[in-house]
């Protein structure tokens, strides 16, 4: 009798153990949140794309692509243009702002780039979005010339490492698990691959690869070639005739981190082309399409030899000796002008393309670039350092003087070519070849 009644108080902890067993087998359902958004393109005359959110590629492992999460990527990072798109962005997909730096109405700062934390919460786990202001980013300009002598370009891993402080803390904070999706165009793709490495090293952070989702576009180099990582869920999109995407150069000992997509395709590059009203590109024994023009210009600007060492920008020592500073100022205030007053810097435009080749040359002589620029500067607002921009003025006369030649050579010639590479960072460029590059490849796998 005894024994029997042992026996009884089997059944119920065998029911607790078949329930507790039943219960794991069964997978929980996916929480889904499925919503479509318009996004604003940066430099059109009020054009749009539409891009999905879904909540499938945060399900998955982040090393695996997802053409959706890659095209509401580039939206993200668009959106993070501005103030007014960027929350419109956030408040379309339901996100909260946890984070905004102070700077995003501020053209001054030469300091660290406006970038957003957004923070979207769900049963299982929360997503932290961040990207970095990628068009209008004005005084921030000047750091993209900021290299430095050693070690990942100083411009961009200042500003990385303080968003990657700013991340840290808003993660420390959640209860849940977190996702982190990192997005990037232009000089904000730079950021988010310097960001990611951080991110992805620093093992306090707990977080694994396969929960940071990281989508680039157009990136430039700015990885010290001995800190590279192959990182299977860096996605980087870039098109082979854009010629920001390929500086820093590689003979700078400059890279990118991650796998690299080519979206480059003739037929939508050569419609762009068409629409724009470009002359005939002009080939060389040296070069047959735009991607080869735009691979001599880098190889012979990066190779030409003076002997004068102060003039150089040969090496990547050379450029942050002789070129950084006094380019990067000069960058940041032609940047502040173009963003509030776009005309203006037409006008300039215009009237230096409306002078002869000798009156060209003569503008980088003796302060005449310094008089050129800053009656526009004064009439528009735009706040400057006089000793700065002097300085910078004969940073621009010195490497006008000291590659001449070269200009003279292999710009000139082919001012055709020259003047159409721009369109290649566009960001519609950048749109297009993405939707083509989609639709013409059905499985993006990365081994």
């Amino acid at each position: 009798m005894k024994i029997f009644s042992k026996s009884l108080l089997i059944f119920p902890l065998l029911f607790v153990f078949c329930s507790c067993n039943n219960s794991s087998t069964e997978p929980k359902p996916k929480e889904t949140d499925n919503r479509q958004l318009e996004v604003y393109i940066p430099n059109t005359q009020d054009e749009h794309f539409i891009c999905n959110y879904r909540l499938d590629p945060f399900y998955n492992d982040s090393t695996t692509y997802s053409k959706d999460l890659a095209l509401l990527s580039l939206g993200f990072s668009l959106a993070a243009s501005q103030n007014a798109t960027i929350d419109k962005f956030y408040r379309d997909l339901e996100y909260t702002t946890v984070y905004k730096s102070d700077n995003y109405d501020s053209n001054e700062s030469e300091q660290y780039d406006s970038f957003v934390i957004g923070k979207k919460e769900y049963n299982d786990f929360v997503i932290l979005s961040l990207s970095a202001r990628s068009y209008y980013y004005c005084m921030q300009w000047s750091a993209n010339f900021h290299i430095g002598l050693e070690g990942n370009a100083i411009g961009f891993e200042n500003s990385a490492e303080k968003m990657y402080e700013e991340l840290k803390s808003v993660v420390s904070t959640q209860q849940k698990k977190v996702k982190i999706w990192l997005s990037g165009y232009s000089r904000s793709a730079a950021l988010m691959q310097n960001l990611a490495g951080k991110v992805m090293e620093d093992k306090s952070m707990k977080t694994d690869m396969k929960d940071l989702y990281v989508y680039n576009f157009e990136a430039p180099s700015t990885i010290e070639t001995q800190n590279v990582k192959q990182y299977k869920n860096v996605f980087n999109h870039a098109n082979s005739n854009d010629f920001i995407s390929k500086f820093y150069p590689s003979s700078y000992g400059m890279s990118q981190d991650g796998v690299f997509l080519d979206i480059f395709d003739k037929e939508v590059t050569d419609k762009i082309i068409e629409e724009g009203d470009f002359k005939p590109f002009i080939s060389s024994d040296n070069f047959q399409n735009e991607a080869e023009y735009v691979a001599y210009l880098i190889s012979r600007l990066t190779t030409y030899t003076s002997e004068k060492e102060d003039e150089l920008m040969n090496s990547r020592a050379a450029f942050a000796n002789n070129y950084q500073d006094g380019l990067g100022y000069i960058a940041g205030i032609m940047g502040t002008l173009y963003t509030y007053h776009p005309d203006a810097v037409e006008e300039m435009i215009e009237t230096i393309n409306s002078y002869s080749l000798f009156q060209k040359i003569a503008l980088f002589k003796s302060n005449k670039l310094y008089n050129f620029i800053t009656p526009y500067l004064n009439e528009n607002h735009v706040n400057y350092d006089e000793t700065k921009l002097r300085a910078s003025c004969d940073s621009v006369e010195k490497f006008a003087t000291a590659y001449l030649s070269l200009v003279l050579e292999v710009v000139v010639p082919y001012a055709d070519n020259f003047t159409r590479l721009p369109i290649f960072h566009e960001a519609k460029t950048t749109y297009l070849l993405l939707k083509k590059y989609h639709e013409t490849h059905d499985n993006i796998i990365f081994k």
